[in-house]
């Protein structure tokens, strides 16, 4: 089952995560797919937890994890601009500014 709200986070997600690296088109293309495709409604894990630690999606990692946590947090617009602000940095760098 594909849930609408995962599909609108995949494609917000790699919108933000191209724009921090154009290198690893391939491999954020993959993770875009693992978060639309979900068996799970992503939203409703954070909804219910304040977090995606509980989260478990093979191939999700912990960076992609507190990814989505910014998005759902402070939503795509805000998420976009800060990593657009301090692109360059490294993913972790990245993340920790935002929280």
């Amino acid at each position: 089952m594909n849930y609408e709200t995962n599909i609108r986070l995949a494609e917000q997600y790699l919108s933000i995560a191209a724009t921090f690296s154009h290198k690893c088109t391939k491999a954020i293309e993959i993770i875009r797919k693992k978060i639309a495709d979900a068996d799970i409604e992503i939203k409703r894990v954070y909804e219910s937890n304040g977090n995606l630690n509980k989260l478990k999606i093979k191939g999700i990692g912990i960076q992609t994890r507190d990814f989505l946590e910014l998005i759902l947090e402070k939503g795509y617009e805000e998420t976009l601009k800060s990593v657009k602000e301090k692109r360059g940095n490294r993913l972790e760098e990245q993340l920790s500014f935002l929280k």
